[in-house]
């Protein structure tokens, strides 16, 4: 009994903070349109909404390749830093001598804006999907490597001590004590990772590339069509909301309050 009050109150929480989100969604999209027909906004700088959600409908056909590629993109780029971003944390975890090694070079990647690396990238390999592809990892690895091995290290000794007195191996140790206690802190680190893997990818696509929602807007705002502009502007924000909620998903089924 008191395990279904607990999913219904749930329940009702997540449909009353969905209920105030569109609310406000919807309050901030009239006050657009009415600030852009009350000042008589021209269409070439600022359309209103009504026409951004009709570009996003009748150019789909158009926009919908680019937003494959960009997602395609953000989403493969995403799990090879996650995976490569766990796999150096372990490794820095259990050898401390590498992570001294490496550690100031991964610093130094969160520290270096990316819009600097991507023409050297674009350079090297072309206006292609690898240097695209390679600016995702380099801009989302780094965050998830940083958080994941801030978490190891803040498991709790005493669980430690524990799996010590048991004998257990490091990928026992790993498996069984370190992983769950520091699943939180990986989440963290790899909801990050999605939202930098996301601007990294937009920022290679805008500065140079022919496919991507970034040079769409690119293209559409240097023939002053706002609409369709703005149209992919809303898809990338629609991705990159989804994508985030997907992860937040993930990690409410995996993480244990």
């Amino acid at each position: 009994m008191a395990e279904s009050s607990r999913i219904r109150l749930l329940g009702e929480g997540w449909f009353g903070g969905l209920a105030v989100q569109v609310a406000l969604l919807g309050a901030v999209l009239a006050l657009w349109y009415v600030l852009v027909v009350g000042f008589d906004v021209p269409e070439w700088q600022l359309p209103t909404p009504a026409r951004i959600f009709g570009s996003m409908v009748n150019d789909f056909t158009t926009i919908a390749p680019h937003l494959l590629s960009t997602s395609r993109n953000v989403l493969l780029g995403f799990f090879i830093s996650v995976a490569l971003g766990l796999s150096l944390a372990i490794v820095i975890y259990f050898n401390a001598p590498v992570g001294m090694t490496i550690t100031p070079f991964i610093n130094l990647m969160c520290i270096i804006p990316l819009i600097t690396i991507v023409p050297l990238l674009m350079l090297w390999l072309g206006f292609g999907n690898e240097a695209k592809l390679i600016a995702v990892v380099l801009q989302s690895f780094p965050i998830v490597n940083l958080n994941a091995f801030a978490s190891f290290s803040n498991v709790d000794p005493l669980r430690l001590e524990l799996m010590q007195s048991l004998k257990a191996t490091r990928y026992q140790t790993m498996r069984c004590c370190v992983l769950p206690d520091a699943m939180p802190g990986i989440f963290t680190g790899v909801k990050l990772a999605a939202i930098l893997a996301l601007i990294a990818e937009v920022t290679s696509e805008i500065v140079g590339g022919n496919t991507g929602l970034g040079a769409q807007i690119i293209q559409y705002t240097q023939y002053m069509k706002m609409p369709q502009a703005f149209a992919c502007v809303f898809y990338t924000a629609l991705f990159g909301a989804l994508f985030h909620q997907s992860l937040s998903f993930i990690e409410r089924q995996l993480v244990k309050k």
